[in-house]
């Protein structure tokens, strides 16, 4: 069974660690078990988890001091850290932030809702590895970019949107003086708002407060996680006592954090702000991870995405890192057959203007960590690293139905042209190399 994560347990009750890592591999997220700072120091720098899991007493100090030591070694300083604590403990949310800490859970928990929450920690440290692997695929084209970007350290000055009046004067005092409180009346208005701004415009997280009727509020959230362009948007709501009848459905559906609305305002606050800080470090690693396009490492027909040239440079190494952490790989193809028929009827320059409008959809539909390439002619294909194939289907399917119910205008052209197109997929196998990888994806195509 390939690993979806590699987790580090580390925590003073090893038979709990222990019963809690077991459950945890047995939803693709195995992992070792320490009881000591000096353990999880030791085996952080040397099996280099994804994740790393602490409660807030270990054998030789306190969940704060790992994290501190994490933070201050190069090979963890940006390995994330998810705190477990009693329910019956709030800590402070600035000695939490300063300390590096990303995520805080209190116990007991629902494994389900765990492992959701543990979701976005990981997919973080995919893209922490995939700015290496991008780095150095783009340093054999003469590209220098950084392999690594330092973490958030402001605590203040975020962004959120919210719905009614009442939860913008709660949330204005954490967001600090120079952050900003987007309201609109009602959650109803939540993603039409978002869906207006423009993408360097949008907030930090949205953040609501669920009341008498749950079923808006999880549809939101299943309509944020299923817009392209919003995916990834943290969504934190306060929930009345007994609104969902499954405490796991918001996160099923989407939701980034559920906090009890009669929950203290310091527990409020983590779950703001860590949510915040989160998005603010993957918008930095996305910037950081475009500096690896340029003009030399650019499809030249399709240059909004990465060309075949860049993909022989690139894959071997994701190759490699999923075998050697057993962790799954998979392809996604894209042909688009009638291309050949629009340079026939309208002519080159609109065949390639069309492969170019090809190349901004696909490369503005996949994540930050997906590399989206012109494979040849009227094929595309899209690397998704630590993702297993039916997630990978999902992204194919969703930029499939884009594409084709998407009119594309060309030049001197007076009508709208459209685009069919045929999809595969291939997921990693033992000992498999890149051309029989992407080979079994294009034998796919469907």
């Amino acid at each position: 069974m390939s690993r979806l994560a590699n987790i580090l347990v580390a925590a003073r009750d090893s038979g709990w660690a222990r019963d809690l890592e077991a459950t945890l591999a047995g939803s693709g997220y195995p992992g070792e078990v320490v009881d000591s700072v000096e353990g999880a120091v030791e085996r952080g720098g040397a099996s280099t988890p994804d994740l790393v899991l602490v409660t807030t007493e270990l054998a030789d100090g306190s969940a704060l001091d790992l994290v501190r030591r994490l933070r201050d070694a190069p090979e963890t300083a940006n390995l994330p850290a998810l705190l477990v604590v009693p329910d019956t403990e709030t800590p402070a949310t600035d000695i939490l932030l300063d300390a590096g800490v990303d995520d805080v859970i209190h116990h007991p928990f629902e494994t389900a809702a765990l492992v959701a929450r543990m979701g976005p920690l990981v997919r973080l440290s995919t893209m922490h590895t995939e700015l290496r692997r991008r780095a150095h695929a783009a340093s054999h084209f003469g590209v220098v970019a950084p392999e690594h970007v330092d973490r958030p350290t402001d605590v203040q000055n975020y962004h959120v949107l919210t719905a009614g009046a009442d939860m913008a004067e709660r949330l204005r005092p954490m967001v600090g003086e120079q952050g900003r409180v987007i309201t609109v009346d009602s959650v109803l208005a939540v993603e039409p708002t978002l869906d207006d701004m423009d993408p360097r415009e949008l907030p930090d997280a949205v953040v609501l407060h669920a009341t008498d009727d749950p079923v808006p509020y999880l549809d939101l959230c299943a309509q944020v996680r299923n817009n392209p362009r919003l995916f990834n948007m943290p969504v934190l709501l306060m929930a009345d006592e007994g609104l969902f009848d499954d405490p796991v459905e918001p996160y099923r559906r989407g939701a980034s954090r559920v906090v009890p609305t009669g929950a203290e305002p310091e527990r409020v606050r983590t779950g703001v702000l860590m949510l915040c800080r989160r998005q603010r470090l993957r918008w930095r690693i996305r910037d950081t991870l475009a500096q690896t396009h340029t003009a030399k490492t650019a499809a030249e027909l399709a240059p909004s995405v990465f060309s075949r040239n860049f993909l022989d440079a690139y894959v071997h190494d994701c190759i490699s890192d999923a075998r050697t952490w057993n962790k799954p790989l998979s392809v996604v193809m894209f042909y688009i057959p009638n291309i050949t028929g629009i340079y026939h009827s309208f002519g080159k320059k609109a065949g390639d203007h069309i492969l170019q409008q090809m190349g901004q959809w696909i490369g503005g539909l996949v994540r930050a960590e997906d590399l989206p390439v012109h494979y040849q002619g009227n094929e595309f294909c899209v690397i998704l690293a630590d993702t297993p194939l039916n997630e990978a289907e999902v992204v194919m399917h969703r930029i499939a139905g884009v594409l084709s119910y998407t009119d594309f205008a060309l030049h001197d052209v007076y009508q709208p042209v459209s685009v069919w197109v045929q999809v595969g997929s291939a997921a990693l196998e033992a000992g498999e190399e890149a051309d029989s990888f992407i080979g079994r994806a294009r034998a796919n195509l469907d």
